[in-house]
């Protein structure tokens, strides 16, 4: 049986509309996983963020105890780097500052994922 000359251009031109559709699938596919990749990161520096927004003010709260800070997160403490449930990727580094002005008590409070520091937040408060 002879296929004739419209039929193999029709045939041409669906698998070229096939291939087309097949590409911008694949293109698709990669920008919805790179957007869910991305989407949950920025979920983890949210939760990251709130964590160090609490931090703040229980650290204002206990004027500067980080034992208090961490039973009241319901973490544990080490060498000032605190370790949440909710962050199970990053740590939490609390670093007590020398204050430069009278009874005032500072620190930094840093997030750290792996080696990198994601995100830095002085906090301070007034001493007795």
């Amino acid at each position: 049986m002879k296929i004739s000359g419209k039929a193999t251009l029709a045939l041409i031109e669906f698998a070229v509309m096939l291939l087309i559709f097949a590409l911008a699938a694949a293109f698709c596919l990669q920008a919805f996983g790179r957007a869910d990749l991305l989407s949950k990161q920025n979920e983890a520096r949210d939760a990251a963020l709130l964590q160090v927004q609490n931090i703040a003010e229980l650290l204002k709260h206990h004027r500067g105890n980080l034992d208090a800070v961490a039973e009241a997160l319901g973490c544990d403490i080490e060498d000032g780097i605190l370790q949440s449930a909710e962050l199970s990727e990053m740590k939490l580094k609390v670093t007590l500052l020398e204050g430069e002005v009278d009874l005032l008590g500072e620190a930094m409070i840093e997030v750290i994922d792996g080696d990198e520091v994601i995100l830095t937040l002085p906090a301070a408060w007034q001493e007795d």
